[in-house]
């Protein structure tokens, strides 16, 4: 009996999951009304890290944040980008594999933008397959995730006027989220 309540209790977990991320799907496809804010993008990344940093852990992975010395000025929906970050993280999780060992985040200036990159040395997403990656309700393998995370992150940056590149590594995963800087930003 309690195992079948345990059962249950996950599919209902995996069925929020799914309404969430649908609706947050729809709110960026149709909602062009979302509110704008200035803020340091490093504060958002730092708070993400720190908020997933136990359940990374607790699976015996090294999950280090590399933070920009200098401010990432950015203006767009905090809330939104923090989702992004963690559908990487999250998938990471989900997918690397039981032979990851590491999860890292770098943010960063380059060109303009502020860049926020994962990178992890688990199974790897191929790059001739990235554009089946980021479809919504795809996956390159079975597993218990819904295929929209990738899907989001690329509605959240396309939202931001940004974009989202799966980058050729030697093995793992390295995703990089890179949106605009502020014009006026401090160099």
């Amino acid at each position: 009996r309690a195992a079948r309540q345990a059962e249950l209790i996950a599919a209902a977990r995996v069925s929020a999951r799914l309404a969430n991320q649908l609706l947050s799907l729809e709110r960026l496809r149709y909602d062009v009304a979302a509110p704008v804010t200035r803020f340091d993008l490093n504060d958002v990344v730092e708070d993400v890290c720190s908020s997933l940093a136990p359940a990374v852990l607790s699976r015996e992975i090294d999950f280090a944040l590399e933070r920009s010395e200098a401010a990432l000025d950015v203006e767009g929906d905090p809330i939104l980008l923090g989702e992004a970050l963690t559908n990487l993280v999250e998938n990471a999780l989900r997918h690397g594999g039981n032979g990851m060992t590491r999860i890292k985040v770098v943010t960063a200036r380059r060109d303009g933008e502020a860049v926020i990159t994962v990178k992890d040395d688990g199974v790897g997403i191929p790059l001739d397959q990235a554009e089946i990656a980021f479809r919504r309700f795809s996956q390159l393998q079975n597993g218990e995730g819904t295929g929209l995370g990738l899907a989001i992150v690329e509605q959240v940056m396309r939202r931001h006027h940004g974009s989202v590149k799966l980058e050729e590594v030697e093995s793992g995963t390295c995703v990089s989220l890179c949106v605009p800087l502020i014009k006026n930003s401090d160099a």
